[in-house]
C-alpha cells in the first residue's frame, strides 16, 4: 500500500469515527427523551405521549446508522 493510500485510509477511519460519535451521541440523547429536544418535536404538532414514543425510535435508528458507518460503511447510508 502506498503512502498516499495509507493516508487516505487513516483519514477515512478518522471521519468514520467522527460520524459514529455524532450519531451515537444523538442517539443516546434521543433514547433518553432529552427534555431540551422535546420542544423541537412539539413544533411539528406532536404531543408529549407521541414524543415519548418517537424519540427512542429515532435514537435507535441513529445508533444503527452509527454502527453501520463504523463497521460496514455504505454509500447509501
Amino acid at each position: 500500500m502506498s503512502s498516499k493510500a495509507k493516508s487516505v485510509a487513516k483519514l477515512e477511519w478518522v471521519l468514520r469515527i467522527g460520524v459514529f460519535g455524532t450519531f451515537i451521541g444523538h442517539g443516546v440523547l434521543a433514547i433518553s427523551v432529552n427534555p431540551l429536544w422535546v420542544s423541537y418535536l412539539a413544533l411539528f404538532g406532536l404531543t408529549m405521549p407521541q414524543i415519548s414514543v418517537i424519540m427512542p425510535v429515532i435514537g435507535s435508528l441513529d445508533i444503527i446508522v452509527a454502527m453501520i458507518i463504523l463497521l460496514r460503511p455504505n454509500k447509501y447510508i
